[in-house]
């Protein structure tokens, strides 16, 4: 549908988006990304995980096309004075980054670990803006965070190879104990 201000407007996906907001009690605001950032931002702060993921999945489903072409305009950091240049790259980025945590909270580390890895690998240009007055780097705490569910399923895979190999080797000890004890009762041996 177009809109007289100079666009076009999907009126199945307003619909859908008016559902949402209707049953999870989510408002989308102004659409903008940094609103929606915004909004994931407040609701995971508040213990809110599953509308901070809906805001992050409406953010990185309207701008994460013009955050890949804004990521491919870098070969840097973009200096602070042109950082808001890149809003998409960077709230995407940062949705991503919220994404992971939010993940690595409900335990789900392989969702979490898949969700930085998109940050690192696509949108590693990103920048937050900090309301302390800074501006800090998404992908690099990213990576941190890949580094830290890497040595926890890893340390799991080595648990639970240690697990299976002692399940493993039960039934043949078994075994061997079942031959042994009916060895020495058939010799005279008394089996308790």
């Amino acid at each position: 549908c177009w809109d007289p201000r100079g666009w076009f407007w999907n009126v199945a996906q307003a619909a859908r988006d008016q559902i949402v907001m209707m049953e999870e009690g989510i408002d989308f605001g102004d659409y903008t990304s940094q609103t929606l950032t915004t909004k994931a931002w407040e609701s995971y702060d508040l213990g809110d995980t599953d509308a901070a993921l809906i805001y992050i999945k409406k953010c990185i489903s309207l701008y994460e096309q013009e955050a890949l072409k804004q990521q491919t305009k870098l070969n840097n950091f973009a200096p602070k004075e042109e950082a808001f240049n890149y809003w998409a790259l960077n709230d995407v980025g940062t949705c991503y980054f919220i994404m992971g945590k939010i993940y690595m909270q409900k335990n789900e580390l392989k969702k979490a670990l898949s969700a930085f890895k998109k940050l690192t690998e696509n949108f590693f240009y990103s920048q937050c803006w900090d309301p302390r007055g800074w501006l800090w780097k998404p992908a690099i705490a990213a990576q941190t965070e890949i580094t830290k569910i890497q040595s926890i399923l890893a340390s799991q895979s080595r648990n639970k190879n240690e697990i299976n190999m002692k399940k493993a080797r039960v039934p043949e000890f078994y075994y061997i104990s079942r031959i042994a004890l009916s060895k020495k009762s058939k010799g005279g041996d008394k089996v308790l």
